[in-house]
Parts: structure tokens; C-alpha cells; sequence
């Protein structure tokens, strides 16, 4: 099928969603527990310059795509290593993805056997928004793989010219969405947690202020800044408890034309290129950060913008 046959299907958003033989809803939605003790794959197989994998387009699967790419990448940094981290989390759909990881991993299931997989189960969570072959936003998805049970990163805590305070509704997510104020780059953002707010202070009914304070650093912090040009740092550092802790760039994705792409940057700093349509498994390889950094601009990509960008805590 030819690149153009492939983007005129892309649209259709009336794409069968029939299972196909062999993939009943039934057969795939996998309810056991990863097993993170993977010491004897990971030491036979795993080599952290390996080539990323990325995933074929198909019925509108591109926010899953794009996601799901950036997720193997960094689980594939260090697979004990991140499924324990990211099974902390305690989400339901994320563990179902990491138990697909380990299955991609060992050459037990195709990527994309799993990422359909998952998308036959998040669609019992939220049918009218994650039906099978609708079109979905990469926030939403964020928002549900990335929610947990209990507090995760942040509170935030608002107050008034007059000195009143008030503690507003924290965060379940590792995901931070931007307020009102536009900042110039993810850096600036990250060490200005306190901005105008449209909350109104109900001791005296002023204008109150919102400051942002880490509750604990996960692991994985995503950035969310759709219809916001910024400037994407390779690395930011995060103030906690009078320390600075090191994040570092792991993946952005990108929005245009109602299509989602994603870059991914790797431990090493190598940048590859992926588009469900276009580069399908194979990753286009870019260069490393610090050749093209200077002629490189992260927040355009291939006509399109980006709007998540993935960073993980160093270690």
C-alpha cells in the first residue's frame, strides 16, 4: 500500500472495528501481574544502544502510537528497573501495558498485538471516548495510564494579598497541565510554580495566587502545553526538599493535521523520529543532542507542534 493509500485510510474514523480472528476481546485483555523479575531477559538480550521499536499505524491508532513508543523507550532504558517504578503508580491499565512490554520484549507478541490489546481494554473504562478506531487525544490517554490511587506529586496551595491561605485539590497524576501563564521554556515553568489563578479567595474575595508544591518527584514527569510554544529543555532541574534533582528528556509528541508523531531521545542522547504511517517499526534516526542541538528545534517537527514532553528523573 502506498504512503497516501495509508493517510487517506487514516481519517476514516468509520474504520471496521471488527476483531480480527484470533483477537477477541476476550482473549486479550490480559489480567496478570507483570512479573518484574526479568534479571535473565534483560542480561541475554538487552543492550541500551539497541535500535527504538516503534509501532505500525492502524485505525486510528496514532495517539496510541505515539505514547506507547515513548513508554517502551523508557521502560526499555532499564526493564527491572522501570517496571518496578512505573507499577508503583498502582494503575490498572498501566500494569496491563507493562505486562505487553515484557511480552514485546521476550518476542512473545508483536507491539502492536498489544497496543490493540490495550485498546480493546481501556475502551470498557470509557466507551464513548476510547471506543476502538475513534480518534483519541494523547492527554486523555496520559491522563488515564498516568493517574494513581494515592497522592502522587503535587498540592497546590493559593492565597491572597490579605495573607488568607487555602490548600486546593492535589494531584493524582504524574502529568502536569499548564495554568494561565505562558511560560517560555519547560526550565522556566518547572521553577516557577506560583501564577495568577481565577480562584477567588472566599475570606475576602480577592484575587488568589497558586503555588505548586512536590508532595514526592515521581519518576516520570510529562508536561502538557498543547496551543503553547515553548522551549523544550534537554534537561531541567526540579527543587525538593532544598534539593535539585535531575530530569532528563525522554520523548516529545507531536500534533498536526489530526495526526500524532513522537520523538525519542535516549539515555545516550541519540534522537529518533517516529510516524505510525511513515516509519511504522523503524525509527528515523536523527543524531545525537550534542551534534544537532545548535540547528535542532524540538518544538516543530515534520509541520507539526509539539505538545507532551516526557522526562525522567536521573539517577
Amino acid at each position: 500500500m502506498d504512503k497516501s493509500s495509508k493517510k487517506s485510510k487514516k481519517h476514516d474514523l468509520s474504520a471496521s472495528t471488527g476483531n480480527s480472528p484470533g483477537n477477541s476481546p476476550s482473549k486479550q485483555l490480559i489480567h496478570k501481574k507483570p512479573n518484574t523479575n526479568i534479571s535473565a531477559i534483560t542480561h541475554n538480550n538487552y543492550h541500551p544502544n539497541f535500535t527504538p521499536l516503534g509501532l505500525q499505524w492502524s485505525q486510528n491508532s496514532c495517539g496510541f502510537d505515539s505514547v506507547f513508543t515513548v513508554l517502551y523507550s523508557i521502560w526499555n532504558m532499564n526493564p527491572n528497573e522501570w517496571s518496578e517504578k512505573l507499577l508503583a503508580l498502582d494503575n490498572e491499565l498501566l500494569t496491563f501495558l507493562i505486562n505487553g512490554f515484557q511480552k514485546v520484549f521476550s518476542n512473545e507478541e508483536a507491539f502492536e498485538t498489544i497496543r490493540d490489546q490495550f485498546r480493546f481494554k481501556i475502551q470498557t473504562y470509557s466507551h464513548g471516548q476510547f471506543r476502538f478506531g475513534r480518534f483519541i487525544t494523547v492527554t486523555s490517554l496520559c491522563e488515564a495510564i498516568l493517574v494513581t490511587s494515592h497522592l502522587l506529586s503535587w498540592n497546590c496551595v493559593y492565597d491572597c494579598p490579605n495573607g488568607h491561605h487555602r490548600r486546593g485539590i492535589g494531584s493524582y497524576s504524574s502529568m502536569i497541565s499548564a495554568g494561565i501563564i505562558r511560560h517560555n521554556s519547560i526550565k522556566n515553568w518547572i521553577n516557577n510554580p506560583r501564577e495568577c489563578s481565577e480562584t477567588i479567595c472566599r475570606l475576602c474575595g480577592e484575587n488568589t495566587f497558586a503555588t505548586y508544591q512536590f508532595n514526592i518527584l515521581p519518576d516520570v514527569l510529562v508536561f502538557d502545553f498543547g496551543g503553547i510554544k515553548l522551549v523544550i529543555n534537554f534537561s531541567i532541574d526540579v527543587s525538593f526538599n532544598n534539593s535539585q534533582y535531575k530530569y532528563k528528556l525522554a520523548g516529545i509528541i507531536y500534533f498536526g493535521s489530526n495526526h500524532f508523531t513522537s520523538r525519542i531521545i535516549t539515555q545516550n542522547g541519540q534522537i529518533w523520529f517516529h510516524d505510525g504511517i511513515t516509519t511504522g517499526q523503524q525509527l528515523e534516526y536523527e543524531g545525537t543532542w550534542d551534534h544537532i542541538r545548535d540547528n535542532l528545534n524540538l518544538y516543530r517537527c515534520g509541520g507539526k507542534k509539539a505538545i507532551l514532553a516526557f522526562y525522567t528523573r536521573a539517577t
